[in-house]
């Protein structure tokens, strides 16, 4: 998932204050043999808070001369005090005992204990007069705040929970496998399956500041807008569990330079999946998938400066439950950075990203750099329905410490309309 470490600040120090020197080649260095990277993880994200944990990652190039590597092993473990936790182990082999198959597990367990849920569909409003409280004064059945803050000892008589916009999520068993097979220069054909086992509980403890008066999430089932669940509980606090399971299939075109850290070329994907009792989960749903990226050097001869781009496009039938679709939302470190994590979520979404990225100072196999972008977007509750509201746009900024091209991590501050920051692994895209 996400999170980088505390040798973060280190490695900006020590590569900040050290001069590029030398005359730089008009191509990036190939990889060669095996690179093993393994970090300690300290990290701080605008949603999560702070967590701690580990990753490693082991990657066998070989000579170089069979791109993009042998096989690739990767590891995480990590949680935050923002109840997320993410534990996987995942296995990638280009070349299955030398055939034309490549193989790609996952497996893991994901909590996101105070998942967001705003409502559906681009018009969802978030009201800070719902959840705000002085929390010293929580719990107070039934429901209510007495003091708004510390600087206001008013009641308020809007509050209907600190948790009204969230809800407890978990998967376990993660199960996700893809094949992909090549047909002929940059095209592959992909197919791919995921399993989950889902858990949620829509209500909290007062431990957790939580309430019994509901939820955004319960107003909404109670409503009829969701998949997944009614809205009946048969206690307070019930753990609903349920099984998803899909298969998809599609088209992959790729020219791209360096898998891990592209400097030209592009990489387009296009593909369809379907969710089915048979498969062994509980949901009947199709959906479908466009994914643009193109990677351009401004200057042909240099390149340490690449211009970014990429479009998405998503939709997904009335019978995807919204604890597939809706962590898929708009807004977080992986979509429009300057906006909360999934702030807008529905069955169909609109996604564009540009960035402009300069490694600009190498020893080593380390590389220092810098990211400016724009992230854009939109979503609709519905497929073929209207919805209000425009598009969503943020800008960002950040640093990246790359190890060797393959281990990148990034910093990323979400500069509008939103202040945001989030510590991670890998390019956004």
């Amino acid at each position: 998932m996400r999170h980088p470490p505390t040798a973060f600040g280190l490695l900006l120090l020590v590569l900040a204050t050290s001069a590029a020197g030398e005359p730089q080649p008009d191509e990036p260095p190939p990889d060669r043999g095996i690179k093993v990277s393994g970090l300690p993880i300290v990290s701080y994200g605008t949603d999560e808070l702070w967590g701690f944990g580990a990753h490693v990652k082991v990657t066998d190039f070989g000579d170089g001369t069979q791109p993009p590597f042998l096989y690739s092993v990767e590891a995480n473990v990590y949680a935050t005090t923002g109840g997320v936790q993410s534990h996987w182990l995942g296995l990638d082999i280009p070349r299955v005992a030398g055939s034309p198959y490549r193989v790609s597990l996952q497996l893991g367990y994901e909590r996101a204990k105070f998942q967001p849920y705003y409502g559906q569909g681009n018009g969802s409003v978030d009201n800070p007069l719902f959840t705000e409280c002085d929390r010293d004064s929580l719990p107070s059945p039934p429901d209510t705040c007495p003091r708004q803050s510390q600087e206001n000892s008013q009641p308020n008589p809007e509050f209907r929970g600190v948790r009204y916009y969230q809800y407890d999520l978990i998967a376990f068993p993660k199960v996700d496998l893809t094949v992909l097979r090549s047909i002929g220069g940059p095209w592959s054909w992909i197919v791919g399956y995921r399993f989950r086992v889902v858990g949620f509980q829509p209500n909290y403890s007062a431990e957790d500041l939580g309430q019994t008066t509901g939820s955004q999430l319960s107003v909404d089932a109670s409503a009829g807008k969701l998949v997944g669940w009614d809205g009946r509980l048969h206690s307070l606090d019930q753990l609903i569990i349920q099984r998803y399971a899909e298969v998809s299939t599609g088209l992959r075109f790729d020219t791209r330079d360096n898998e891990f850290a592209p400097t030209r070329g592009m990489l387009h994907e296009v593909s369809v999946r379907g969710a089915a009792h048979a498969l062994g989960g509980e949901s009947n749903a199709w959906g479908a998938n466009a994914t643009l990226r193109f990677y351009q050097r401004p200057v042909p001869s240099y390149w340490r400066l690449v211009f970014a781009l990429r479009v998405l496009a998503d939709v997904a039938s009335d019978g995807s439950p919204f604890y597939i679709s809706g962590p898929d939302g708009l807004g977080g470190r992986d979509s429009i950075r300057a906006l909360p994590l999934d702030r807008f979520q529905g069955n169909v979404k609109l996604v564009g990203n540009a960035e402009l990225r300069w490694r600009a100072i190498s020893i080593g196999e380390l590389e220092l750099g810098a990211v400016v972008g724009v992230d854009a977007g939109r979503v609709w509750a519905r497929l073929g329905q209207s919805d209000v509201g425009p598009f969503q746009v943020g800008a960002a900024a950040g640093l990246r410490v790359a190890w060797s091209h393959h281990f990148v991590i990034r910093a990323d501050v979400g500069i509008a309309p939103t202040s945001t920051f989030f510590l991670d692994f890998g390019e956004v895209f």
